[in-house]
C-alpha cells in the first residue's frame, strides 16, 4: 500500500511537471518582434528582416532566443549593411531590437591588375563592399592594402599604419569641428611624392566641397593639432598670413597649408610652391 502511494505521488508530480512545462513553454513562446530601424533607404531589407524573424522564430522559445540569432538574420538580409545595436526581451513573449544601417563612410581606392577597385568601409571599420565604383563616402587614395572580403575589418600595409591612424584622427577631429565631415570633405589623398624636398612630406591632401584644398605636411606627427589648425582656417576662425579674414568666396579656391610645425596658412594659390617646384 505504501509503495502504491509513493507511485501515485511520483506519477502526479511527473504529470504536473509536464503540464507546467508545456504551459510555460506555450506562454513563453515568442509572440512579437518589436524592431526599431535607423535607416536611410534600405526599407526592403528592413521588411525582409521583419518577415524572416516572424517566420523563423515566432512561436519558438523566448528563453533560448539570443542576440546572436537576431544579429545573424540582420546581417544576412542586409548584406552586412545593418547591425543590431540593442537587444532585450520583455517577459513573457516579446523581443525588442534596435537595428541601424551602417553608413558608407570611406571608399578606399586601389589598383588591382590594371583596374581600379574600391573598398567601401563603414564608420566602425567594417568592409561593406568591394566594387569597381566608389561608394557614397569620402574617397581615399594613396594607401596600400590587400583587397579584403566584405564583412572583414579594413587595414592597410604595416608601413602605412601610422598614416592610417593619422587619417582616423583627421576624421575624428573633423566630426567634432564640422558636425558631419562627409558634408565637407570630398576626398583625401595620402602621398609621399614630395618626400625629401623642402618642406618635406608625406602629405595629406584634403579636397573640400567648396573647392579649397588642405595640405597637411607630416600628418603622422601632432596630427590633432594640425587638423584643428587647418579646420580653424577653413571655418574662418583664423585669418590669412597678412591678418585679413578669409571670405566665403575665397574658400571656393586656393589652399590651406599646415606645415611641419603645425602652422596653418591660407593663400589663393592652388598648388604649394614646393609641389610646383618638384
Amino acid at each position: 500500500m505504501f509503495k502504491n502511494k509513493k507511485f501515485v505521488i511520483g506519477y502526479a508530480i511527473a504529470v504536473f511537471a509536464v503540464v507546467f512545462l508545456i504551459t510555460f513553454v506555450s506562454v513563453c513562446s515568442i509572440a512579437q518582434f518589436e524592431v526599431t530601424y535607423e535607416i536611410r533607404g534600405m526599407h526592403a531589407a528592413a521588411e525582409s528582416i521583419q518577415t524572416r524573424l516572424d517566420e523563423e522564430y515566432r512561436g519558438k522559445s523566448y528563453l533560448f532566443f539570443k542576440r546572436a540569432d537576431a544579429a545573424a538574420v540582420v546581417a544576412e538580409e542586409s548584406g552586412g549593411y545593418m547591425e543590431v545595436t540593442a537587444f532585450s526581451k520583455r517577459f513573457p513573449n516579446k523581443v525588442i531590437l534596435s537595428v541601424r544601417e551602417k553608413p558608407e563612410v570611406f571608399s578606399f581606392g586601389v589598383e588591382e591588375n590594371g583596374h581600379m577597385r574600391y573598398v567601401v568601409v563603414a564608420d566602425d571599420g567594417t568592409v561593406l563592399a568591394v566594387r569597381e565604383e566608389g561608394g557614397a563616402g569620402v574617397k581615399i587614395a594613396g594607401f596600400t592594402f590587400a583587397v579584403p572580403a566584405a564583412g572583414s575589418a579594413f587595414s592597410v600595409a604595416a608601413e602605412q599604419a601610422p598614416a592610417y591612424e593619422a587619417l582616423r584622427t583627421v576624421f575624428s577631429v573633423a566630426e567634432e569641428k564640422l558636425g558631419s565631415f562627409r558634408d565637407n570633405i570630398v576626398s583625401i589623398e595620402y602621398s609621399d611624392e614630395f618626400a625629401g624636398k623642402e618642406p618635406s612630406a608625406p602629405l595629406f591632401v584634403l579636397e573640400m566641397k567648396e573647392g579649397v584644398r588642405v595640405w597637411i605636411q607630416q600628418p603622422e606627427t601632432n596630427t590633432e593639432a594640425k587638423v584643428r589648425a587647418a579646420l580653424g582656417v577653413y571655418l574662418g576662425e583664423l585669418t590669412k598670413a597678412d591678418g585679413t579674414p578669409i571670405s566665403d568666396e575665397e574658400r571656393t579656391y586656393g589652399r590651406i597649408v599646415v606645415d611641419a610645425s603645425g602652422t596653418a596658412v591660407y593663400t589663393e594659390r592652388e598648388t604649394p610652391g614646393f609641389a610646383s617646384a618638384a
